[in-house]
């Protein structure tokens, strides 16, 4: 029970501080994410500019650094905000002339080697000239034209203070950087292009051919959005905690019970079969058993059938249970049903499993998995599930066919009559044990065994005893012509391996083994 309020009241709170952590970081993330790909985006319109305004300088070509040439320079200059200047180189690599003008001295380009991008612009990243000043700028030459951009430009996006932006080149490195991003972090992530978080930051990364745009933030503003969803979820959370202790204790309450339990028990299919002999009592043989259910306990006792098998005809969990039996039978007793073809094994049928014939098709399935020949699997059932006269007709034909033999259950405690009996083709009567009790007795119901034995004969049903617990009984019933027995005079219910070791047993021992 401590347990179980512990764990209601952890789960939930430890959820939702997880659940938060994750929101806010997801969230960081994905503004981070906006950010790197608005970088690229930025980067890629950028080089895009130059390009094109390179492409436009062209048509200048033959009348190089005329006044008609510098005006074009001038104008593509102010009409694109990357480009913060342009110039033309002669044969000799000097500069011949800028959007300023003739130079003063004309400057030989950058001895830097370039990097060479896929539409043939060639690139210097980080290029510290006299006419841009001492900052560095970005050179893109075709030809003999260049142009200088201003790398801020590429993270020239809306962000705060904490966003902290970086845009590199594959070869190049860091091209430029806003808000001093942390720059191991920055090389790592040039490697490694992926986006996480660590101990310090959180951050994301766009990719796109040689470039990569990196936003990072500290972990620290997370910790501020966690904060605010925690104090949003917590309340849910303390919710959760109860009504997961309502239900906890309710679950438990259930569990307890027998419907719960039982519940349980069918789905971890906890149910043994115990084999109780039936015997042939004019030779002392052993010629079958019936499979009787029984449900194992913790303490090592059993929750007897009579009280859990109603329970699970109420809560529709008889064909579970049934087939579970069945598949134990079969596991149990193969190989003693297939060495020892005269033996049989009878198995407790519900009244919905003979009206609805499904019980045939799973046995059916399981025998012939184990070559089991249909006639040695008899079928017990109850009165009660025989009520309904033609169905139960048409249900015990239908096993007849499968090639089962079936006996009529605790006969006598229920509302047969000779008439009953005649219209249904049943095989034989279990005589109940509340009527072999009576022998040598004299009861209310003393009377009544004689009846019974001699509306089997008049039928020509076989009679099976149930409950024969003592010498004077079976003298009785060997008097009186009965067959077959069982009881706790022979033996009572054992588990398979010791059924199949009585089964071993000389026959002149197998008329009283217990």
């Amino acid at each position: 029970m401590v347990l179980l309020v512990i764990a209601s009241l952890c789960i939930p709170i430890v959820g939702v501080v997880l659940i938060s952590w994750n929101l806010a970081l997801h969230s960081y993330q994905r503004q981070l994410t906006y950010l790197s790909e608005s970088m690229l985006s930025r980067t890629q319109a950028t080089l895009d500019e130059a390009k094109a305004a390179l492409d436009e300088i062209k048509r200048y070509a033959s009348i190089p650094c005329s006044e008609e040439h510098i005006t074009e320079m001038r104008r593509l200059v102010a009409n694109n905000r990357s480009i913060v200047g342009m110039g033309y180189r002669g044969e000799n690599g000097l500069l011949k002339c800028s959007d300023y003008g003739p130079p003063k001295v004309a400057m030989p380009r950058s001895e830097a080697i370039p990097y060479v991008m896929d539409n043939g612009l060639h690139m210097i990243p980080r290029l510290a000239t006299q006419m841009a000043g001492s900052e560095p700028r970005v050179l893109l030459y075709v030809g003999s034209n260049e142009v200088l951009v201003d790398p801020r430009n590429l993270t020239d996006i809306v962000s705060t203070e904490d966003e902290q932006l970086a845009v590199t080149l594959d070869q190049a490195g860091l091209v430029i950087e806003k808000n001093h991003p942390d720059r191991e972090l920055v090389r790592l992530l040039q490697r490694k292009p992926a986006p996480g978080s660590q101990d310090s930051h959180v951050y994301s990364v766009a990719k796109e051919g040689p470039w990569t745009a990196i936003a990072m933030s500290p972990i620290r503003v997370v910790h501020t959005e966690f904060r605010k969803l925690l104090f949003v979820m917590l309340p849910i959370a303390l919710v959760i905690s109860v009504l997961f202790i309502f239900l906890g204790l309710g679950v438990i309450r259930k569990r307890a019970s027998i419907e719960g339990r039982l519940a349980t028990a069918v789905k971890e299919h906890a149910f043994t079969v115990h084999y109780q002999p039936i015997i042939d009592i004019r030779t002392g043989a052993c010629v079958g058993a019936e499979a009787l259910a029984r449900w194992p306990q913790p303490n090592g006792e059993y929750i007897a059938p009579d009280i859990f098998i109603p329970q699970a005809e109420k809560n529709a969990l008889i064909f579970s249970i049934t087939d579970q039996v069945i598949e134990t039978v079969v596991r149990d007793m193969a190989e003693a049903l297939r060495a020892e073809k005269d033996l049989h094994i009878s198995i407790n049928v519900s009244a919905a499993d003979m009206s609805s014939g499904r019980v045939l098709s799973v046995l059916r399935r399981l025998l012939a998995e184990a070559s089991i020949p249909s006639e040695q699997i008899w079928l017990e059932a109850t009165e009660r599930g025989l009520m309904d006269v033609e169905s139960a007709r048409q249900s015990i034909q239908r096993a007849h066919t499968a090639g089962h033999s079936v006996a009529l259950d605790d006969f006598g405690t229920g509302y047969s009559s000779l008439t009953y009996l005649e219209a249904l083709p049943i095989d034989m009567i279990k005589i109940d044990r509340s009527f072999v009790a009576t022998i040598g007795q004299v009861t209310a119901k003393s009377p009544v065994l004689p009846h019974i034995i001699d509306m089997a004969k008049t039928l020509n049903l076989r009679c099976i005893a149930e409950g024969v617990e003592t010498e004077v009984q079976l003298e009785y019933l060997t008097g009186k012509g009965i067959e077959f027995a069982q009881g706790w005079y022979f033996s009572k219910p054992l588990p398979a391996a010791e059924f199949i070791a009585f089964l071993a047993q000389p026959r002149a021992d197998a008329r009283r083994a217990y």
